[in-house]
């Protein structure tokens, strides 16, 4: 066998066995370093990187309490602006209601005052025109619904 490895390589050139000499070299010195070189290139955990995830970890840990916390009190807060809005839409409607009361009394006032006035001689006292009031006691009322469907 080794005498046809000699019959072959007496038939190259010497720029060919120059070639073959280098691609043998070459290929003796990546599986002799190839092992090193992939060892090398794995990553080693060291303990100071468990160290680092572990404290990454905490901090994500505390983060994620600190978010839950945060948005319990955006909730919370929702709720409590919430609430004065609808309290303070309360008041205003009791407001609403006390004008229409008022405006439905001085309709029913300008009424007696203009069937006294026809019946006496006397000179009649200035009256609100009561369509004026009848208009503003209708936009109460439409306003107070519309406050109350909200």
């Amino acid at each position: 066998m080794f005498n046809s490895i000699a019959d072959i390589l007496g038939k190259f050139t010497p720029q060919q066995r120059i070639i073959a000499l280098l691609l043998v070299l070459f290929t003796i010195t990546i599986v002799s370093v190839g092992p090193q070189l992939i060892e090398s290139l794995k990553p080693v955990v060291p303990e100071e990187y468990a160290e680092l995830v572990e404290e990454q970890n905490k901090k994500i840990q505390y983060l994620s309490s600190e978010i839950v916390d945060l948005n319990n009190k955006i909730v919370e807060g929702n709720q409590n602006c919430t609430n004065r809005i609808i309290s303070r839409e309360k008041e205003i409607a009791i407001y609403i209601d006390d004008l229409i009361r008022m405006g439905q009394n001085s309709m029913r006032e300008n009424q007696l005052i203009v069937a006294i006035d026809t019946i006496s001689t006397l000179p009649s006292a200035p009256i609100v025109d009561n369509s004026m009031v009848y208009t503003m006691v209708t936009a109460l009322q439409s306003l107070k619904e519309n406050l109350g469907n909200r």
